[in-house]
């Protein structure tokens, strides 16, 4: 079977453009955030708007936190269910709207049953579900920051998301470790902590910013070094580079947005005799030689190998190192000492075309709104402060003559 070019499997032609689509969808999702929250900031209509927008944030959560599974369980939403009816109003409601707008559609069944489907196969449409995610997520954040000067407002436009959010933040929405992954040992991990350090002072050479984990990332990094391992310990390869295949069935899992870049990195050690020396079988802290095992020989020894690997790297790859597009990382690494072998492979991804300056400068701007709307909200809540207080005065026997300060509920 011919392997599919490197190229067409890390970055695929979708049909739209990636980033146009997702400010348009975003835009559009604001504006239909505000017609759901256009009621009085308290009582009841306000109270079952935020419930119907917390509906929508858990009914995505389960969705895409599943992704791997590949099931139609989370992608399907039963219309004549109480829950639905509850959360989603009337026919005509913005609530049905915003979770049209989220990628769902609504379908008859065979037994004339509504059903609300997501085509988990249409990037466009998972686009549009993680984009409305993210305003929803924008919208949780200004609500906790509004908290109780909500009282003091006639409206809920402090707690509406602006629209300028970046296609990069999509990147960052799900990056939790897989349930189910691999799990490194304390040697592992210490190696995939300075193989990161290694490659960030690669990047600072060069002036480019830092990478950010991405748990999930490191993750399927891991999965794949394992695979290595067994393959090698079974005789199977001896392979000095990733199938792109194998890349591409991992990624494929997870819920990222469509249209990302991926570099991946692969580096694999024959000397981990001579960098990692064996401890004392008694189980004491002891070396081999009878003098006392020190913690930073440990680290010296993962310190020795990640500058091989990233060494490596960047002698082979070094467009992918110096990736400036690149907003994420994963490494994991794989040690087998009956084999005599180490393996280490690090994903990057990131919008190819754009730098994650632009992003940050996006987020830094995202930021300085929520700030100024805190402020507003602030003020708003001091001038409806009563200019005099009113009530009985409390005081104690330790302080007599000073009015007591009770904390309120």
């Amino acid at each position: 079977k011919e392997e599919v070019p490197e190229e067409a499997v890390m970055r695929p032609d979708l049909g739209f453009d990636p980033e146009e689509t997702f400010n348009e969808n975003y835009a559009a999702a604001c504006e239909l955030l505000q017609q759901i929250l256009s009621v009085p900031p308290m009582g009841e209509k306000f109270t079952a708007a935020v419930s119907g927008l917390h509906s929508l944030a858990n009914i995505l959560d389960r969705l895409f936190q599943a992704w791997a599974d590949e099931g139609e369980k989370f992608s399907q939403i039963k219309e004549d269910s109480d829950a639905f009816l509850k959360s989603f109003g009337r026919p005509d409601s913005a609530l049905r709207k915003l979770l049209a707008h989220a990628g769902f559609q609504r379908q008859v069944t065979e037994s004339s049953k509504s059903v609300w489907y997501f085509d988990r196969q249409d990037p466009e449409i998972r686009l549009r579900g993680l984009t409305v995610r993210l305003c929803l997520q924008r919208f949780s954040e200004l609500k906790r920051l509004r908290g109780t000067h909500r009282w003091a407002q006639s409206n809920n436009f402090a707690v509406v998301p602006s629209a300028d959010a970046s296609l990069y933040e999509l990147l960052e929405l799900y990056k939790g470790p897989d349930a189910e992954g691999e799990r490194p040992s304390v040697r592992e991990r210490n190696l995939e902590a300075e193989v990161r350090a290694k490659i960030q002072e690669r990047r600072a050479e060069t002036q480019l910013s830092g990478l950010t984990l991405h748990e999930g990332l490191a993750a399927a990094a891991r999965r794949l070094a394992q695979r290595q391992r067994v393959s090698e310990r079974q005789g199977k390869s001896q392979m000095t580079k990733l199938r792109s295949s194998d890349v591409r069935e991992l990624l494929a899992k997870m819920p990222l947005p469509p249209g990302f870049t991926a570099a991946q990195l692969y580096f694999r050690s024959t000397e981990l005799p001579s960098i990692f020396g064996l401890t004392s079988s008694t189980g004491s802290g002891a070396t081999p030689m009878g003098g006392k095992n020190d913690e930073k020989d440990k680290d010296k020894a993962a310190d020795i190998l990640a500058r091989e690997a990233v060494g490596y790297w960047a002698a082979r790859q070094a467009q992918d190192v110096a990736w400036p597009s690149a907003s994420l990382c994963g490494v994991g690494a794989a040690l087998d000492y009956t084999v005599n072998r180490g393996f280490v492979v690090a994903l990057l991804i990131g919008f190819e075309g754009a730098t994650v300056e632009e992003a940050s400068t996006s987020q830094r701007s995202a930021m300085q709104s929520l700030r100024r709307r805190q402020a507003v909200a602030n003020e708003a809540a001091n001038k409806a402060k009563p200019s005099a207080t009113f009530g009985a005065r409390v005081r104690t026997l330790g302080a007599p003559t000073a009015d007591a300060v009770l904390n309120r509920k």
